[in-house]
């Protein structure tokens, strides 16, 4: 569980970044338990991969759980270097064995091979196994086909997964080609932040950086049969292309491990876009040499709710209050805009919602919680910015929330409400809709302006807007001119259809009924989000 008003970095085996949830529809109603969850996720990526799904072992899952109470029983991830979370130290509380081999004999499994991935998460198994697949090394092994069994420990301090196989001469299989994100898989991270993943893929790009992101990476593993072993070995790739739905390919880093080899985008990717990947490359093996592929993928979408899977008593107590919204310490999750009711699937609770938090497990610190009680919860209440829309997502780079009237970003360490509808005047179309479904006037030149402060831009507009739209004039006039232009920017244009007057803002849409003059009267429209339009596909490209 995570302490109220303590915020530590995610990290993953040494340090991982992740890639957390949307797990609905993806295999997880079936959970019973954080292990039957990660087993469940790491199947999920399995099957994506078209590799063979892993089973449970106890034996194996004992040495995972001692792995992961030496965590807890010494309160820390991991040892300080030069060792990592790989290692126990002799003679600590909960030890059991120095290495991975030595604590999988310690629990008596009977291995002829085994590995180990480790994560500070110790709140979701799912995020645990999200991270871990959203890497580069981590990646190779969590999808190897050598695999058979599984085991799993987690605590508050971190998790363990052990894979494992008891007999390699059983081990016959066919020449592979295995692509990952999968075909037609859906809910793929946008975002990977490669300096917190050790070893470092990508360590001569900004270093010291553990905020600098890149795309989530797409990657090609071969594998050859040569009886009795049967070994990864590198690929000869001659084309690579990744497109999105719209024609655009990004300019890719790329980088090997381990006979894999990986690309990742110069900058996040979009956020809900399918991806078509086309790779043409030759390997090494007994059946298999040339391969060309295409296939597709869907990235993570903003709107779809995160469900949360409580397993026990404290956590389901804990999550039984999110219609009321009460404070978690951490965080605060409303279902109300979720679009569908929390729902019970053999003895499991699902909770689906959206989560407003000052730290997000794939893209670090936001603040956009302190920001959210300060002018949306505590100070206004919900309705003056609504309850959330989205999760939090990359959008140019940075992490970026819908609400229901309004958007939270972060850049440069302080959240901002970006120019949403600068942003959608530049895409084709979209001023058009504005006007014919939302009567949200076009954007118009004010050459009236040119040499004067905004605080004479601001006055004068106003002005005019008082004429037009008195009731919109006194909602905006309530707050400071710097909480005002904070919020919505500056007034851009105002126009009366019918019985309705409309009016742009440079973040905010609003209208009211001609003749209306109290703030009360005033209904708030953002550009591009629910219900007024789908903005997945308006603003994210």
């Amino acid at each position: 569980m995570a302490v109220p008003g303590v915020v530590r970095r995610p990290v993953l085996a040494a340090l991982v970044s992740v890639g957390l949830v949307l797990a609905a529809a993806q295999g997880l109603a079936a959970a019973t338990s954080p292990a039957d969850e990660a087993l469940t996720r790491i199947n999920f990526y399995r099957e994506a991969a078209g590799v063979n799904a892993l089973l449970r072992h106890q034996l194996l899952e004992k040495a995972a759980a001692n792995h992961a109470n030496y965590f807890l029983l010494n309160k820390r991830y991991g040892e300080p270097p030069p060792l990592t979370a790989h290692n126990e130290v002799r003679g600590k509380p909960g030890f059991t064995g120095e290495t991975p081999a030595a604590r999988a004999t310690a629990a008596g499994y009977p291995f002829c091979t085994v590995g180990e991935k480790a994560a500070s998460l110790g709140h979701s198994a799912t995020a645990a196994v999200d991270g871990l697949v959203n890497t580069v090394a981590h990646r190779t092994s969590m999808l190897s086909p050598l695999w058979t069994e599984f085991g799993f420990g987690m605590t508050e301090y971190g998790t363990t997964i052990n894979l494992g196989r008891r007999n390699c001469a059983d081990f016959v299989d066919v020449d592979r080609v295995i692509v990952s994100p999968g075909p037609g898989q859906v809910g793929v991270p946008a975002i990977f932040l490669p300096h917190t993943e050790s070893p470092d893929p990508l360590p001569t790009l900004r270093p010291g950086d553990p905020d600098f992101a890149v795309g989530g990476p797409v990657s090609v593993g071969t594998y050859a049969n040569f009886p009795p072993i049967y070994i990864t070995t590198p690929a000869t790739i001659d084309v690579f292309e990744l497109t999105d739905q719209f024609g655009a390919k990004p300019a890719l880093h790329r980088v090997n491990d381990d006979g894999w080899t990986y690309w990742m985008a110069t900058q996040p990717l979009h956020a809900g876009h399918v991806y078509t990947v086309h790779v043409k490359g030759s390997f090494t093996g007994q059946l298999t040499g040339a391969f060309d592929l295409t296939w597709t993928f869907t990235t993570i979408t903003a709107f779809e709710p995160v469900e949360l899977i409580p397993w026990g008593s404290e956590r389901r107590a804990e999550y039984l209050f999110a219609e009321t919204s009460e404070p978690k310490g951490y965080f605060r999750f409303y279902t109300q805009t979720a679009g569908r009711s929390a729902y019970s699937s053999r003895n499991q609770l699902f909770v689906p919602g959206f989560r407003v938090e000052d730290f997000d497990d794939r893209y670090g610190e936001t603040g956009f919680l302190a920001k959210f009680e300060a002018i949306g919860f505590s100070a206004q209440g919900v309705p003056n910015l609504g309850y959330p829309l989205s999760n939090v997502v990359s959008h140019r780079g940075v992490p970026i929330q819908f609400f229901q009237r309004g958007v939270m970003r972060r850049i440069g360490g302080s959240v901002q409400f970006p120019n949403i509808f600068d942003d959608l005047a530049k895409l084709p179309g979209v001023d058009n809709t504005l006007e014919t479904v939302s009567r949200i006037p076009k954007a118009i030149d004010h050459p009236q302006d040119a040499g004067k402060s905004i605080d004479e831009i601001e006055a004068r507009r106003l002005a005019e807007l008082q004429q037009i739209a008195p009731a919109v004039h006194a909602f905006v006039t309530q707050f400071s001119p710097e909480e005002r232009r904070a919020r919505y920017g500056l007034p851009v244009n105002w126009q009366q259809y019918g019985d309705t007057v409309g009016v742009r803002f440079q973040r905010m849409g609003f209208r009211q009924k001609v003749g209306d003059t109290t703030p009360g009267a005033v209904d708030q429209v953002l550009g591009g989000a629910k219900p007024d339009f789908d903005s997945s596909k308006l603003f994210w490209p």
